[in-house]
């Protein structure tokens, strides 16, 4: 009797080490769900719903390289966040940067790029004559030649002072007319053109004559590249040259982004815009007059339409410094695994061609 229960539970105990192993296989095998927002040249969505871009073809190959199946989910930058953080999706894939605030509800990877903020601004310059004559009444050029003026008046000065008595043939004892005729002297001989009309007799006066001839040299070499600066376009092309001037003009950035988690710590003005694109947009209506978003992104968006903002270009200084990673949930099996792959896969041949096809830069 006894036997005949035992062996008529080993079947159902087989039955369900069968049902349990299969369940677990089904389990293991099942694609692991990648959150993914669009941001391109991180994240590109073409009009057929294919994924590429920087950190997409990145971490297509560790997939690949792991074996592993996944199934995109487009979400909101937000929630691909929040979800990340409730493990809800194994991965958030974005143009995700590194923040204490984040780090505290979920893990990175190890970083794959770095940038910064950038700043965006509207070309103030125009074509035509105006523009010209702007340069020559603008304040640097004013300032440059009222300088060397008065370095010629100086020189005059001296040399009337000196050759008054002994050559008043020359310079007149008279001061408007000898000091007058000491500044033509002073701008002739800086010119090198030296007319000979006029000539110090005097021992100090040949003198100063001497030590003007080779400083000479030296002036008009410094005023040329002074005035040269001061007419260049470049230095009147912006309202904003740098973050400093922020606090002066209302400033465009992307809601839930870095960019307005710094504008509030340094009480700037700004408005929030869904997208860098909508931000660009203001800033070539004249909404705004700056605009703070990660500079890959704000320069793959004017590049991709480079004859709609031909008129909008990037500062070359970077606010913050930003490094970009994919989110983990915490305490996640496959995060050391990815931290390995990075490391190996940004020292390789195959990222220096990713980062020049969509960056545009070589490394």
């Amino acid at each position: 009797m006894f036997r005949s229960s035992t062996f008529s539970f080993v079947p159902k105990l087989f039955l369900c080490l069968v049902f349990w192993v299969s369940l677990h296989a089904s389990e293991s095998t099942k694609p692991l769900r990648v959150g993914i927002k669009e941001a391109p040249p991180f994240t590109i969505k073409d009009v057929d719903g294919n994924w590429s871009g920087l950190c997409v073809d990145l971490f297509k190959d560790f997939a690949t390289e792991r074996n592993f199946q996944f199934d995109w989910v487009e979400l909101s930058l937000n929630e691909v966040l929040v979800q990340v953080a409730d493990s809800k999706i194994d991965f958030g894939v974005a143009a995700i940067t590194v923040t204490e605030e984040r780090e505290k509800k979920f893990d990175f990877s190890f970083p794959f790029y770095s940038d910064g903020l950038a700043i965006a601004v509207r070309d103030q310059s125009s074509g035509g004559l105006w523009p010209i004559i702007l340069r020559f009444i603008s304040v640097d050029f004013l300032t440059a030649v009222a300088a060397l003026l008065g370095l010629l008046l100086v020189f005059g000065f001296l040399i009337w002072l000196f050759e008054r008595q002994k050559n008043s043939a020359e310079f007149a004892k008279n001061p408007v007319s000898g000091i007058g005729s000491g500044l033509w002297w002073s701008a002739v001989t800086m010119t090198t053109v030296g007319y000979g009309d006029k000539s110090p007799k005097s021992f100090f006066g040949r003198l100063l004559a001497l030590i003007w001839m080779f400083a000479s040299i030296i002036v008009i070499s410094g005023f040329t590249a002074s005035i040269a600066s001061s007419l260049t376009v470049d230095r009147i092309t912006y309202s904003v040259n740098n973050a400093n001037d922020l606090y002066k003009v209302k400033t465009g950035a992307i809601a839930g982004t870095t960019g307005i988690q710094y504008l509030k710590e340094f009480r700037k003005e700004y408005l929030a815009f869904p997208n860098p694109k909508t931000a660009l947009e203001a800033l070539k209506d004249k909404r705004v007059e700056a605009v703070l978003y990660d500079r890959p992104i704000l320069l793959h968006e004017i590049n991709s339409d480079p004859a709609h903002f031909n008129d909008l270009f990037l500062l070359k200084d970077n606010i913050n410094q930003e490094s970009y990673a994919i989110a983990i949930p915490e305490k996640s099996e496959m995060r050391e695994a990815l931290n390995r792959f990075i490391l190996k896969y940004i020292n390789s041949p195959s990222w220096s061609s990713i980062l020049e096809k969509y960056l545009g830069q070589d490394l």
